[in-house]
């Protein structure tokens, strides 16, 4: 699999799991854990490994920048990953949506 990808890697609470990504360490920009929320029903459906593709970086609520991550879903919502949160939202998207994958997973 190649471009930008997160991997799950644990449960984390009853609605998310934890993840490692291979966005370059700068690029990640958010106090709380790297995490998907993927909704309590669909805990279960997902596998300590499984990877899966980061895609259609934008603005999510005027402050945060989130990737879709593909084939996932938060309840029937398409599950994100926020890799910044901050008053730069705006001015700082451009970083992402050239973004390229860093050599080792974080």
């Amino acid at each position: 699999m190649s471009g930008l990808t997160v991997t799950f890697d644990a449960p984390w609470g009853r609605r998310s799991w934890k993840v490692t990504h291979n966005l370059p360490s700068e690029l990640y920009c958010n106090d709380r854990q790297p995490h998907v929320e993927v909704g309590e029903l669909n805990m279960g459906l997902r596998k300590k490994g499984e990877q899966f593709t980061l895609i259609n970086p934008h603005i999510m609520r005027g402050k945060a920048i989130v990737f879709d991550v593909e084939g996932v879903k938060n309840g029937t919502h398409q599950a994100h990953f926020t890799v910044y949160f901050g008053s730069e939202a705006s001015s700082k998207l451009s970083q992402y949506t050239s973004a390229k994958p860093s050599v080792s997973l974080m």
